[in-house]
């Protein structure tokens, strides 16, 4: 029973540990997903005007490749700044409902987490509980094994004896 016990002892420190860890690793990337959309983006960043770029420069007329990409990377970057622009126009409010949608989310996921590691103790204690019933019956048979030999000894001895009895009278 002691061992059971060590057992389901060190599979729960193994459980807590593990999602523990699996808790730690969900807050981690959701925060970073979160501060990724909305990180603070210094005015400094957006000084630079892609409109001055002159159209009769030389680099535009002999590179067109060029020119698409600082026009994708033109799209990109205000695409990042009306993002900002965004969250920096959300009231308090809003911001403070998006980060209980993510708390909620965090912790619905935690809660599907619990619950699989819970179906999984469970399993584990079935599985324990039959190893158990099952040592019990490897004992009991064990002791039947050993009874059954005593058994079969005294039986030798008792056709033994019989022979020694059978055989004096028929002799005498």
């Amino acid at each position: 029973m002691k061992k059971t016990n060590k057992i389901n002892k060190k599979t729960g420190i193994l459980i807590g540990v593990g999602s523990a860890l699996s808790i730690g690793t969900m807050m981690v990337v959701l925060l970073k997903r979160k501060t990724k959309k909305g990180s603070v983006l210094e005015k400094d960043d957006f000084d630079f005007d892609f409109d001055e770029i002159e159209e009769d420069s030389c680099v535009n007329d002999k590179f067109d490749t060029e020119k698409d990409k600082d026009d994708i990377g033109k799209e990109e970057i205000d695409s990042l700044v009306d993002e900002y622009l965004e969250y920096e126009s959300k009231t308090e409010e809003e911001k403070q409902e998006e980060f209980r949608d993510l708390s909620i989310k965090v912790m619905d996921l935690l809660l599907k987490e619990v619950i699989s590691m819970s179906e999984t103790l469970d399993l584990v204690k079935r599985d324990m509980d039959r190893i158990g019933e099952v040592k019990a019956l490897v004992e009991e048979l064990e002791n039947c094994k050993e009874e059954i030999i005593s058994l079969w000894e005294h039986m030798e001895k008792l056709s033994d004896l019989r022979e020694e009895i059978t055989g004096k009278k028929n002799r005498g």
